[in-house]
């Protein structure tokens, strides 16, 4: 379950990053009704688990301790970040945009390598191929674009040159 909803999740973030950059009024309109999706099916899911009893409500004394992380998670997190997301997505453009939010799975990858996890072979087959698949994706969303405009050859295309 959990990796087709990462799936999900991938699928709908390029598509928003896509789509916001053709519109620019659009990211915010997909970052807000995300929030709004997303916080409904965290809060349902939360209920049930918690009529369930796989959660329990915490004390006041519990949520106290935690202020001041729920206080980054809200506004530096949850705030900051998507504006500063959005505002990445239209200075680089959805190529780069998309390229550069794949780099985070790759760069977690290797911290954890780096921290002593042990890979198998399989899961370093793995990064390579999605290494090469978002190079290779990469260079072949530049050369349409290059095709499409009337850069020469040797002059780097612009983050806006897809618009």
């Amino acid at each position: 379950m959990s990796d087709k909803t990462i799936m999900g999740v991938l699928y709908c973030l390029v598509a928003g990053v896509a789509w916001g950059a053709q519109f620019p009024i659009a990211g915010s309109v997909y970052t807000t009704l995300s929030c709004i999706l997303g916080t409904a099916s965290a809060l349902v899911i939360v209920v049930l688990a918690t009529i369930a009893g796989y959660l329990k409500v915490p004390d006041v004394e519990t949520a106290a301790t935690i202020r001041w992380e729920m206080g980054y998670m809200i506004v530096i997190s949850g705030v900051l970040a998507i504006f500063s997301w959005n505002a990445g997505n239209r200075a680089l453009g959805p190529i780069n945009g998309i390229l550069f939010i794949n780099v985070v799975p790759v760069t977690t990858f290797a911290i954890s390598v780096l921290s002593g996890y042990n890979v198998s072979k399989l899961e370093v087959t793995g990064a390579i191929i999605t290494i090469g698949a978002l190079v290779s994706n990469n260079l072949y969303q530049r050369k349409l674009i290059r095709a499409k405009s009337v850069i020469p050859r040797g002059v780097p295309a612009a983050s806006g040159a897809a618009r």
